[in-house]
């Protein structure tokens, strides 16, 4: 136990008795990500995909081949657009931590809440490099406070879903 609550109690992502997987968010976060989950794909559906705030969800093939940058682009942005609109359209319709979602779903929620991550990011160039240790009274705190909770977020969510991998056994320790 931990400051009187169960163990259970703290667990972010929990299975439900068919298999399936609970979200248990406090409802002024799931607001927040139904909010930002808007705003990204208003963003996403607008005129401009090269907006700065959408560079690092277009990822780049090479930084120095033109060519090949170019190519990947023409292959995989549509794909790779329709993708975070998909898992942002997710993250709207399970606005309530209490809607049970299957394994593939709580993998687009992630893919979701890490295009949001990286948004912000975008937008405040804010890294995992930043410093974290911040006042929260400061006016420049907020942004990297929603990127560190997001980040968080989306490592929970990992680890639940990598709970049904079986262990990978090294043949070469032996």
């Amino acid at each position: 136990m931990a400051s009187g609550y169960e163990e259970s109690q703290l667990e972010v992502v929990t299975r439900t008795s068919d298999g399936k997987y609970k979200l248990h968010l406090p409802d002024g976060l799931m607001e927040l990500l139904g909010f930002e989950a808007r705003e990204l794909s208003a963003l996403l559906s607008g005129p401009d995909s090269s907006h700065p705030n959408l560079m690092r969800l277009h990822p780049q093939a090479s930084l120095n081949d033109f060519e090949l940058a170019s190519e990947f682009k023409a292959l995989a942005d549509s794909q790779i657009l329709e993708s975070h609109k998909e898992a942002l359209k997710l993250i709207g319709k399970h606005s309530s931590s209490s809607m049970p979602m299957t394994g593939e779903e709580l993998d687009q929620y992630l893919r979701g809440v890490n295009a949001i991550r990286l948004a912000i990011g975008s937008a405040f160039d804010i890294s995992d490099e930043t410093d974290f240790d911040l006042d929260p009274d400061d006016e420049g705190a907020q942004p990297v406070i929603l990127y560190s909770v997001f980040t968080s977020l989306a490592s929970l969510i990992t680890e639940a879903l990598l709970e049904d991998f079986p262990a990978i056994e090294n043949e070469d320790a032996t």
